[in-house]
């Protein structure tokens, strides 16, 4: 696979840099050391990547907008802004950070919010929707779990404003109008 076909995971505002490549560790999945992201989330490569992808992937992880530099962004690139919101200074990074990502229109990101183990989740579901948008294989059991339709009828009968209301939930009525 060249470089061109390589995914990259970015990680913005995590409390402890680093940088890996699995394409160099896949026979050594098992053993790979567990990152720490923030002080109560540790990322077990296993517990995101499969251990039988064909798909080469970069992961990249920043403190602050400086350490990041002039990384190169790839095609197939997922940067995610990680925030804790029960650590103030996460709080901060992360709005100083997307003070930088507006200047910086080349990286489109996403918030991830949480902490520990949800996180961590936020962030397999991410990483696995990506792959599917760029068309990459996807493990089913490691993506989101579609949630079953909250409104699965459809009703053309009446076409009255009040039972429109009611039936989307909607808290403002929508007045008929006579015109004869």
């Amino acid at each position: 696979m060249t470089n061109q076909d390589a995914c990259q995971l970015i990680l913005l505002g995590v409390d402890h840099p680093f940088a890996f490549d699995l394409s160099l560790a896949k026979g050594d999945l098992n053993t790979q050391a567990c990152v720490l992201l923030f002080e109560d989330c540790e990322l077990k490569v296993l517990d995101v990547f499969d251990r039988d992808g064909a798909t080469e992937v970069h992961v990249y992880a920043y403190h602050t907008p400086k350490d990041m530099g002039q990384h190169r962004v790839h095609t197939n690139t997922l940067a995610l802004l990680l925030c804790n919101p029960s650590n103030p200074q996460s709080t901060l990074r992360s709005m100083a950070w997307r003070k930088h990502l507006q200047l910086e229109p080349a990286l489109s990101f996403e918030v991830i919010y949480g902490q520990g183990t949800e996180m961590i989740e936020r962030i397999r579901f991410a990483w696995q929707a990506a792959l599917q948008k760029w068309g990459r294989p996807v493990n089913a059991e490691r993506a989101r779990p579609l949630e079953p339709l909250r409104y699965s009828a459809f009703c053309e009968k009446c076409s009255d404003p009040l039972c429109e209301s009611r039936l989307f939930g909607m808290r403002h009525v929508v007045k008929s109008v006579d015109l004869t």
